[in-house]
């Protein structure tokens, strides 16, 4: 009898270890599981946060205005990166005739506009232009054409060149959060003849290229 009593013991005494030793693993695995389960969570709290757009304002053409609206970004905890664009305008449109050999050609061309009424005729002295006669620039299209038909009636064959030149402008690129609505150029201090030409837009893509 006394041995199947310590047999007992050690049976009872083995099961209490397994069962022990198996609730400790189920602790584990459990912990394991709601450690995974929140790890994701926490990266995507972190990544909204930290979601951003890059907006641009402009496109600026007086320094002055442009470094008003940065400094009232800045008063707003956002900074700016001023990017400069250059892109060519309209500057009129050219009238004249060309194909003169001569001075003397040119001189009679002249003349014979003028009595015909047209004014503004002049002899080019540029060595780049010197087969031509100028009738004028215009900035408005209609009165280009309209000079064009004067010249027309007077015998000649015109041509109309569009004119460009070059200007700089300047954006103020932001890193807005996503889900953030930019303040208006009013709202930035903008003056009230600028902001009619002052809007936001996506900023550029990056040039991949290198």
């Amino acid at each position: 009898m006394p041995a199947v009593r310590i047999a007992t013991f050690i049976l009872l005494f083995a099961n209490l270890c397994f069962f022990g030793w198996s609730w400790w693993q189920g602790a584990q695995a459990n912990e394991s599981s709601s450690a995974a389960a929140v790890a994701p969570l926490q990266l995507a709290t972190v990544r909204s946060a930290a979601a951003t757009r890059c907006q641009s304002l402009g496109p600026f053409t007086d320094s002055a205005q442009m470094l008003s609206v940065s400094a009232a970004l800045t008063s707003r905890g956002l900074g700016s990166l001023v990017r400069q664009v250059e892109r060519k305008v309209p500057d009129g449109s050219w009238v004249y005739v060309d194909g003169f050999k001569a001075a003397a050609e040119r001189q009679r061309a002249v003349q014979q506009l003028k009595r015909a009424g047209v004014r503004d005729v002049a002899e080019m002295a540029e060595a780049d232009y010197s087969d031509r006669v100028s009738a004028g620039i215009f900035m408005d299209p209609k009165g280009a054409e309209q000079r064009a038909a004067e010249l027309r009636a007077a015998g000649f064959a015109p041509k109309v060149e569009t004119r460009t030149r070059t200007i700089a402008e300047r954006w103020l690129d932001v890193q807005w959060n996503a889900g953030a609505t930019p303040a208006t150029p009013a709202e930035l201090g903008a003056p009230d003849t600028a902001q009619p030409a002052l809007s936001w837009m996506d900023c550029p893509a990056a040039d991949s290229s290198g």
